[in-house]
Formats: structure tokens, C-alpha cells, sequence
């Protein structure tokens, strides 16, 4: 039986903070009235431009678009 302790690799926590950081944008922006300050805070990102600049390089779109179209 092996006990090692269980190990991700760094590049793996990193895909999967990014992802679940993609995840949780894209619902508060749909599903929340929270402002888009709001939205990076609760992300973990220090400011709103960092926010927008990750955003739209995982979905191509920007922040407020993806909102706009949820309506």
C-alpha cells in the first residue's frame, strides 16, 4: 500500500485554480448583480483589468459582454 501524501504539481493546481476561477466568473457575471470589482475581488485577482485580462484569454470574450448576454 502506498502512503505517500497525495501531490499535484504545480502547472496542475495552476489549471485547476483556472479553472474553477473561469467556472465561478462566469457565474457570478450570469447568475449575480455583483459589479465587476466585486467579481475580481472575489477571484482572487488584485484588480479589475487582471480580471478582464484572464477572462477574455479563457473564453475569448470580455466580462461585460458575456453579461450583456445573459441578459
Amino acid at each position: 500500500m502506498n502512503t505517500a501524501p497525495f501531490r499535484l504539481s504545480l502547472p496542475l493546481v495552476r489549471v485547476i485554480l483556472a479553472d474553477l476561477r473561469e467556472q465561478l466568473a462566469h457565474h457570478y457575471l450570469t447568475q449575480s448583480s455583483h459589479l465587476l470589482t466585486e467579481i475580481a475581488f472575489l477571484l482572487g485577482y488584485d484588480n479589475t483589468n487582471s480580471f478582464h485580462r484572464a477572462f477574455n484569454q479563457w473564453t475569448g470574450r470580455t466580462p461585460s459582454g458575456v453579461r450583456e448576454a445573459a441578459g
